[in-house]
């Protein structure tokens, strides 16, 4: 998807996140308006989990790698989240994650929307622009120096620094802040945190790190970042193409990349359905796990179905898979 890539980790959540490119045509449970560009957004939704390593989705790119921060000159993003566990006090929509480095080191910058005066409606859509709202934090900034700032703290922390993500200097892939994250990437919109606590900095809100952010469920669209020469790149997510397989197929090693490029559908019967999840067998010797919030509550266990999911973790055994909030689950 134009250079961008997803990763979602369950952890010490209850289920399965969700984490996918979604077509919104014709939706009309819980998003109210139209995503800002487009008929599609990415989901994500990791699920409530009160230990290390925390739930949490990552959507990132390293299609900046190399470009100064000095270059920048905004960034924008839309969200719009229809749930959020602690929605309130503290409740915000996806972080942004940076990575730069000068050279000699990987310096980790998050940035977390304005929580006040009043924070992030629900089922609305919502421009967030880096340059004038919210606040920039520095993971473990250097002793006796100031932590967290506005735009203009950030772009003086980080003059001179560049995107990392280069073959010479990768942003790891870990789960620790200020190592790396799930993508890899060094520019990275994370919903959920990966710890439930850290001493690299401290709250935007009253409460704990991790909460500012937990189990949320939250669509993104139109990425840009602007830079100072009057260029500008902009990134529009919307669904990607279907590729009908069965569910041997998700057991292939190969999925790691393809999960990537594809949205996937599975035809099979219901196996072990409750409330949460069910397994699909297809006959092909092969099931796999599927997470999925919705669906035809006449539905039971023998049912042939059909479905569009995205591959989560194609590691475990079964494979875990997601279908989103709105892809009913149709009968053939």
């Amino acid at each position: 998807m134009q250079g961008w890539r997803f990763a979602a980790l369950q952890g010490s959540g209850g289920d399965t996140p969700l984490a996918q490119f979604e077509d919104l045509t014709g939706y009309q449970i819980g998003i109210l308006d139209p995503p800002p560009a487009g008929s599609g957004a990415f989901h994500m939704q990791p699920y409530e989990g009160y230990s290390n390593p925390a739930p949490h989705v990552c959507l990132g790119t390293n299609n900046f790698a190399g470009v100064s921060i000095d270059d920048v000159q905004t960034i924008r993003y839309s969200s719009c989240t229809t749930y959020a566990s602690y929605f309130g006090n503290d409740g915000i929509p996806p972080v942004i994650e940076f990575y730069l480095t000068d050279g000699t080191r990987l310096r980790m910058f998050e940035w977390q929307a304005p929580i006040t005066p009043v924070p992030p409606y629900l089922n609305q859509w919502s421009t967030w622009d880096l340059s004038i709202q919210g606040t920039f934090k520095e993971w473990d900034p250097p002793a006796g120096q100031q932590w967290q700032g506005d735009w203009n703290w950030f772009k003086q922390r980080a003059a001179g620094m560049w995107f990392a993500g280069t073959d010479a200097n990768p942003v790891p892939v870990s789960i620790d802040p200020g190592v790396g994250n799930l993508t890899g990437t060094s520019l990275t919109i994370r919903n959920g945190s990966p710890k439930i606590s850290a001493a690299g900095w401290q709250s935007n809100g009253g409460s704990a790190w991790w909460r500012n952010n937990a189990t949320s469920e939250t669509w993104v669209d139109l990425f840009e970042i602007f830079f100072n020469d009057g260029s500008f790149q902009s990134y529009d997510f919307e669904a990607r193409p279907a590729r009908h397989v069965l569910t041997k197929a998700v057991h292939d090693p190969m999925m790691t990349q393809a999960k990537q490029r594809y949205l996937f559908r599975a035809t099979g019967r219901i196996q072990s359905i409750n409330n949460g999840y069910f397994y699909l067998i297809d006959g092909s010797g092969k099931t796999m796990h599927v997470r999925c919030q919705r669906w035809d509550r006449n539905a039971a266990n023998g049912d042939l179905v059909t479905f569009p999911f995205t591959v989560i973790d194609e590691k475990a055994d079964p494979p875990k898979v997601s279908v989103g909030r709105r892809q009913l689950l149709q009968k053939p």
